[in-house]
């Protein structure tokens, strides 16, 4: 009787155990559950920072190439509005002309007052000889400008008239695709040169140079 009773202290000692590890599972179980939980919750909050994060950075770009844009837009627009003041004061120059010769030579005297060049000709293309002669000039002399024959692709205007584009030279050491031929007498190693089509086809010239220096 004594063991039985000793027996049945153990077995309700071992219930009692048993029920105290299973509620010590389900504690560290709820304990496992809630620490993935917030791990859980860490991960998707580092997932939801980093997405912001590459959002505003996306953001942050599309603005700036925006403001970029913009900016290249009103820069456009500026040099076209200046484009178009400067053709309409060339325009008002040229109104009171009545035939090529003043017309050629009303365009030579506004192009050395509004760039301040010292020297500016119109060439002209001779077909029958194909080449290049004065048409209108200011500060080049007389006597030399009516000699000057450039041929075609020979010399800054030659060249210019050839290939149908501008040359600009600032300084001497700026790199051009033609230096200066002598026969054009520039005196400044700054220059101008633009082709003159119409209708597609060159006609001539239009090139200017620096101030005439003092002797």
């Amino acid at each position: 009787q004594e063991l039985q009773r000793q027996a049945e202290g153990l077995e309700e000692e071992n219930r009692a155990k048993a029920a105290t590890l299973d509620s010590l599972m389900r504690e560290v179980e709820a304990l496992r559950n809630e620490a993935g939980l917030r791990q859980d919750e860490r991960l998707a909050t580092a997932r939801i920072t980093s997405a912001l994060e590459e959002q505003s950075s996306a953001a942050a770009q599309h603005l700036n190439e925006a403001y970029a844009q913009m900016a290249r837009t009103q820069a456009l627009n500026q040099e076209l509005q200046d484009t178009l003041q400067l053709i309409q004061r060339a325009f008002d120059a040229l109104s009171g002309a009545d035939d090529a010769v003043a017309l050629t030579r009303s365009l030579v005297a506004w192009c050395c007052e509004h760039f301040d060049v010292g020297r500016c000709s119109v060439m002209r293309v001779d077909d029958a000889q194909g080449d290049l002669r004065i048409y209108a000039h200011r500060g080049l002399d007389p006597a030399l400008a009516g000699r000057v024959r450039i041929p075609m692709g020979s010399g800054v205007a030659g060249w210019v008239a050839r290939n149908r584009q501008p040359v600009w030279m600032r300084e001497r050491d700026d790199e051009t695709p033609v230096p200066p031929a002598g026969v054009e007498g520039y005196n400044s190693d700054s220059f101008i040169s633009m082709p003159l089509v119409h209708r597609n086809r060159i006609v001539g010239a239009i090139t200017g140079t620096g101030t005439v220096p003092q002797v």
